[in-house]
């Protein structure tokens, strides 16, 4: 837009083309921004992991119509920013992955501070699965890869338990 101002203030309307392009530009940079921001949720800054987590757990459930229950235990570790947007991002993946398909009523979400490391626990009612089928057949799983890869990106760990009609149990440290 500003280069649009600078041609139309040098007495030079700018041709139809390049006035589209340009708005095209602006627009993708203002997309951009916005996908940069939400890359790292704001809820992270304001309101620390713990309460992040819990304020994802009351939204998703109210969206997916499950309840999900929360619960923090120790003090909280500071955290670097990577670690706690990738715990953010794992349980997000987790609660859509069961919501998707687990067909469970209720999930809990399990947050816990320990000496040197911290846990996440996200587990479901659901139908479970069978983990090793879901691992040989290269189309399928591919949100537990990314996750086990987002987390092996800062030194986690991911551990699925499931069966197929015992629910899963996914586990963060």
């Amino acid at each position: 837009e500003s280069a649009v101002a600078e041609l139309e203030g040098r007495g030079q309307p700018p041709p139809d083309a390049l006035a589209q392009a340009l708005k095209r530009l602006n627009d993708a940079l203002h997309e951009v921004r916005h996908l940069s921001h939400s890359l790292r949720p704001t809820l992270l800054d304001t309101l620390g992991l713990p309460a992040a987590l819990a304020h994802l757990a009351s939204e998703f459930g109210q969206h997916a119509r499950l309840r999900i229950d929360a619960h923090t235990e120790g003090a909280e570790i500071e955290l670097p920013d990577e670690v706690k947007t990738v715990l953010f991002r794992v349980a997000q993946e987790a609660l859509t992955n069961a919501a998707k398909h687990a067909a469970a009523a209720h999930l809990q979400l399990d947050l816990s501070f320990e000496a040197g490391r911290v846990r996440l626990r996200i587990s479901d009612d659901g139908a479970g699965f069978d983990e090793a089928a879901v691992q040989e057949h290269p189309r399928q799983g591919i949100g537990l890869r990314n996750m086990r890869e987002r987390l092996a990106s800062i030194g986690g760990r991911l551990q699925i338990r499931s069966q197929p009609g015992a629910g899963t149990e996914v586990t963060l440290t």
